[in-house]
């Protein structure tokens, strides 16, 4: 639509990106993300140490508990 308004020789239409503007917002989240993800970890690690029946057996199901929280 903005070519053939710009080929009749009249100014486009602002373009509107409204989902930068959330974007924007959205990014600190990703760090808190991150902290709950390493908590969640930490918890589960504590976990592990203090009832070692519930710790994984082997290096692959270790890997899914931690990896895949």
């Amino acid at each position: 639509m903005g070519l053939t308004v710009l080929l009749a020789g009249q100014q486009p239409p602002p373009a509107r990106l409204d989902f930068i503007q959330w974007i924007m917002r959205l990014l600190p989240l990703i760090p808190l993300l991150q902290v709950v993800g390493v908590l969640a970890t930490l918890q589960t690690l504590r976990r592990w140490g203090r009832h070692p029946g519930l710790r994984p057996s082997t290096g692959r199901i270790w890997g899914e508990r931690i990896l895949l929280l």
